[in-house]
């Protein structure tokens, strides 16, 4: 879509054209200057709860951080991937649920198709490795993901930040890939030089494993977990 800007000396903010759209943003653009005008308050210019600009040195360091991951995928035999920022809604909440539903940013409705952005890229990677029959995938991929949280900022909670992700899916030797990931994480935190660090396995089955050992009932698993 063509987009050009117009800039005045006038007090009315900046109004934004595009080939489709010009009179609506435009009037849009009026009444809020109208409506500014009535109230007496300047236009504040800030990001969106949850987000954050990124300045041309932080950019460096994280373009540096960002290539030391990639090199690091790619040595380990990974090849990238790219999927929609949103997803049907459907398909995300088939993972999420309900409560996962509703940190997830919902689209409005165009030509009858739920959409919402992607919460992370797991879910759009088990969609394309599904519709595209795929057997075996080694895969990495670093995109941006969405959610509609209330985000802290000083203790780092975003609505968009990157996410960088490292798959094997289909069928291979038992533990191989499980090992594999541990490696690739320790390569990547050696790397950075962030001093000591410690990787915590985080994985469903252990825990039920322990469940089991303890003689919990499957019916009360999903209460515990979630407590």
């Amino acid at each position: 879509m063509l987009t050009f800007f117009r800039r005045s000396l006038c007090t009315v903010p900046k109004v934004i054209y595009t080939h489709r759209s010009g009179r609506m943003v435009k009037e849009k653009a009026a009444k809020a200057a109208v409506a500014k005008a009535k109230g007496g308050g300047a236009l504040i210019l800030k990001t969106p709860k949850g987000t954050r600009d990124y300045h041309p040195k932080q950019m460096v360091i994280r373009e540096k951080v960002l290539g030391i991951i990639t090199d690091t995928f790619k040595r380990h035999g990974a090849q990238t991937i790219d999927t929609p920022v949103f997803e049907l809604r459907d398909v995300l909440m088939g993972k999420y649920g309900e409560e996962g539903g509703k940190l997830v940013f919902d689209l409005a409705d165009q030509g009858g198709e739920l959409c919402s952005l992607r919460y992370d890229l797991t879910v759009p990677f088990a969609r394309y490795v599904a519709q595209n029959n795929i057997k075996n995938i080694k895969r990495y991929h670093i995109a941006k993901v969405y959610r509609r949280d209330q985000p802290v900022m000083t203790k780092g909670r975003y609505r968009e930040f990157y996410q960088c992700d490292f798959d094997i899916a289909g069928e291979y030797d038992l533990m191989v890939p499980e090992a594999e990931c541990l490696r690739v994480v320790d390569e990547i935190m050696n790397q950075l030089d962030l001093g000591e660090f410690e990787i915590r396995i985080n994985h469903r089955l252990l825990l039920e494993g322990m469940f089991s050992i303890c003689g919990i009932k499957d019916a009360d698993f999903k209460t515990l977990r979630r407590n």
